[in-house]
């Protein structure tokens, strides 16, 4: 009788992977599938093979580098379609009536800053909340991905490209260097409506990335998430 992958020899796949330093789950579970495979493949022809022997045979394919190649080239794989879903979400939210909604903010705030006498404290206000908001929420959303990681001893590629379009790209260093001149020039010219259709447009437009990033987005990929690793939802 030809032997079959069990469930206990698919986790022993997952602990092998681990060992030679894949560390994603998501690059993990593709190699496994791959390595499940192989070694089946090999018990049609061989079914008196040990499952570690088919193992050594399978690993030995990878070369000398072992899973490196392969976990770069499936790691590249991955980002871009974690990527293009980031980029549907963007796409799915700005459509109407939420695109009316957001040039009707632009126009409010242009009035409001036209005709308010506090102009520059309105500016500085807004963008410390841009700033300060989306750090708050993603610093929480740093906390679970740790939390569920060290419940369950997994970590996801997906939740480290979102993390860092967070916390490590151009989300917050466009507020900090706007605080910074502003406060250097912190007049602004109420009289010219171009300046403030430029600055209305930008907090408003802004904001709303910032919001994407921080909360919209982070929700929707962890439903995603469920769907594709239903493991994922009993944590």
């Amino acid at each position: 009788m030809k032997p079959i992958i069990t469930e206990d020899r698919i986790q022993e796949l997952y602990a092998f992977t681990r060992k030679h330093f894949v560390e994603h789950y998501d690059i993990q579970t593709e190699l496994v599938d791959h390595l499940a495979n192989g070694i089946e493949a090999q018990w049609e022809e061989h079914p008196q093979r040990t499952f570690e022997d088919a193992l050594h045979i399978e690993f030995k394919k990878f070369g000398v580098f072992g899973f490196q190649d392969v976990v770069e080239q499936r790691t590249n794989a991955l980002t871009k379609y974690y990527w293009k879903e980031v980029w549907k979400l963007f796409k799915q939210y700005f459509r109407l009536p939420k695109i009316i909604m957001t040039i009707a903010l632009v126009l409010m705030l242009q009035m409001l800053l036209r005709f308010s006498a506090f102009s520059n404290i309105i500016v500085f206000g807004l963008v410390c909340l841009m700033f300060l908001l989306p750090a708050v929420q993603m610093c929480r959303f740093r906390l679970q991905v740790k939390k569920r990681s060290k419940i369950s001893g997994k970590q996801y590629l997906l939740e480290d490209i979102i993390t860092g379009l967070g916390t490590g790209g151009i989300m917050f260093q466009i507020p900090l260097q706007f605080l910074i001149n502003f406060n250097n020039h912190s007049e602004l010219n109420v009289d010219n409506p171009w300046v403030l259709w430029i600055v209305s447009s930008f907090l408003v437009f802004y904001g709303l990335v910032a919001y994407l990033v921080a909360f919209y987005i982070p929700k929707h990929m962890e439903e995603n998430m469920k769907k594709m690793y239903p493991e994922y939802a009993l944590v």
